[in-house]
């Protein structure tokens, strides 16, 4: 079982169901559409785990009604080792201009990735950086792409602060100018308070002595359990 506020969700299909309906709510309540429809973000089955994406693909972005570029994602689902609560495997959000197949924005959250864990790719050009990377890579196996600006992973807080959606879409908002529904930057609060709330209590299960620490010193009276549970340092150390 696992919860979603005060919403009990039976296992990993139940919790991808209202992953995806709550994605759903926040980007109807920012995004205008261009149709008149509303977004649907849809959920896949595979062996092991849910892909939450936008069921009709990329999700158009618009200036005074016009189509000015793409946003896309893929959030990836499994329960946590636990079995009790929903956990991301790895999510990638990117953006499109329109008429490009390249994203200009890409942001990926891999813990199995070798670098960090959580990162923005920048697809732009920057020649002096260019010679830079080509020379500071030029024995790496990969040396046709390390010269490229894309190709440097610029981390984002590690596992547990990196960034949500909201935070993407309110970027698009405020640094793109494309069109908003009224009272956009409602559903971004609502959306960033709800993703802030459970990236909070999961850090908690990560240190929970830390937070036991930190609520004594709020006045709150916490008791250890016999058995306490010791910090978990892949988690609070993971670049």
């Amino acid at each position: 079982m696992t919860s979603d506020g005060g919403r009990i969700v039976s296992g990993l299909a139940g919790g991808a169901q209202v992953f995806a309906e709550n994605l759903e709510a926040t980007l109807n309540g920012v995004l205008p559409g261009g149709d008149g429809r509303p977004i649907v973000v849809g959920i896949r089955q595979m062996k092991s785990h849910y892909v939450v994406e936008p069921e009709s693909g990329p999700i158009p972005l618009f200036i005074e009604g016009q189509t000015v570029g793409w946003l896309a994602f893929s959030f990836f689902l499994i329960m946590d080792s636990a079995e009790s609560y929903l956990k991301v495997k790895s999510s990638l959000v990117d953006l499109k201009p329109e008429g490009s197949g390249e994203p200009v924005l890409r942001w990926e959250f891999d813990p199995d990735h070798s670098g960090p864990a959580s990162h923005w790719h920048v697809h732009a050009e920057n020649g002096a950086l260019s010679v830079w990377l080509s020379r500071a890579h030029e024995h790496h196996r990969n040396t046709l792409t390390r010269w490229a600006l894309s190709s440097i992973h610029l981390p984002t807080g590690g596992e547990r602060w990196r960034p949500c959606l909201e935070d993407f879409l309110e970027m698009t908002v405020r640094e793109f100018g494309i069109d908003t529904a009224p009272r956009w930057e409602d559903a971004i609060r609502a959306g960033r308070a709800e993703w802030r709330e459970r990236q909070l209590r999961t850090s908690v299960r990560d240190n929970p002595r830390a937070a036991a620490a930190e609520l004594r010193d709020l006045q709150y009276e916490v008791t250890a359990p016999a058995t306490e549970r010791e910090p978990r340092r892949d988690r609070i150390e993971r670049y």
